[in-house]
């Protein structure tokens, strides 16, 4: 997607750069380079899903978010505008939501993010642009129910295999002492009791 596209860019204008880095030679040069790779995203249409989703990225209320939701979000919402960002958003019905979410039934947590995602995007816009979105079509999609089978638990052989392969000092070794150290210091009560 873009972020493949501007690391290609990226690396292709950072070869073909000769001058010493940092120094104003170099900058010029590299933009120079960059820019002769790097493509303008798509036009939005006024009212299509695109722009909506430029005008949602803009907004305070995207920008209020915390960075990892920010991102997740924009990710979702992308990905749907790379295939149907050229539809206009107030025809949509909640069984064109439904078609979206559906799209990614074969990972049912990705689907569930998504739509997560599409709810977001059209309670914003029902509250901070009815001029483009006039009813929520997400109100009536849920969620794909699924089950998941967790973790697993790794086995005193598993933990053994961990220590041998990573010897004291690494960070793996410290990492998982680390871990193994909030474990057990979860299960005590206070000093004075003792662990359980």
């Amino acid at each position: 997607m873009e972020t493949s596209a501007s690391m290609s860019a990226f690396l292709v204008a950072a070869r073909s750069v000769s001058a010493l880095f940092g120094t104003d030679d170099f900058i010029h040069a590299y933009n120079a380079a960059v820019s002769e790779h790097v493509t303008a995203p798509p036009k939005a249409k006024a009212g299509s899903f695109r722009h909506l989703c430029i005008l949602y990225h803009g907004s305070s209320t995207f920008k209020r978010l915390d960075v990892a939701t920010q991102s997740w979000r924009r990710r979702a919402l992308d990905a749907i505008a790379e295939k149907h960002g050229h539809k206009p958003v107030a025809q949509m019905e909640a069984r064109h939501i439904r078609m979206l979410r559906d799209e990614r039934d074969d990972r049912p947590g990705a689907a569930n993010k998504r739509l997560k995602a599409l709810k977001a995007l059209f309670a914003w816009a029902c509250e901070e642009r009815p001029d483009i979105a006039r009813q929520n079509p997400t109100l009536t999609v849920h969620k794909i129910p699924y089950a998941s089978s967790g973790h697993h638990s790794w086995t005193p052989q598993e933990i053994e295999q961990y220590r041998e392969r990573h010897s004291v000092g690494t960070n793996n070794f410290s990492s998982a002492n680390r871990n193994r150290y909030r474990i057990s210091a979860s299960k005590c009560v206070s000093r004075t009791s003792g662990c359980r």
